[in-house]
């Protein structure tokens, strides 16, 4: 829960404009995540910070950055989150 709790907190810190602290928020949030060894909760933070990098135009950056998380599945496909997670590959791609 602590680390959807810091990238909510970054989606609405994003939602604002405030760019820094959402990229804190986001790092931490994965931080977290790992600690855990969430790999779901991990994805969703990384979609958030791709997000953020594609508004920054750093398209090279979010794709690397969500490639390297996805490609920790090697099943699931089918669930809500990895699916959001292709679709914005495809769309940064």
């Amino acid at each position: 829960m602590e680390s959807q709790a810091h990238r909510i907190h970054g989606e609405v810190l994003f939602s604002m404009g405030q760019i820094e602290e959402a990229e804190e928020a986001f790092a931490e949030a994965i931080n977290v995540a790992d600690r855990q060894g969430a790999k779901p909760l991990h994805l969703r933070a990384v979609m958030a910070q791709s997000r953020l990098l594609v508004v920054q135009d750093q398209n090279d950056a979010a794709l690397k950055l969500l490639q390297s998380s996805y490609s920790q599945f090697t099943e699931g496909f089918d669930m809500p989150d990895l699916i959001k997670a292709k679709e914005l590959l495809d769309e940064i791609s």
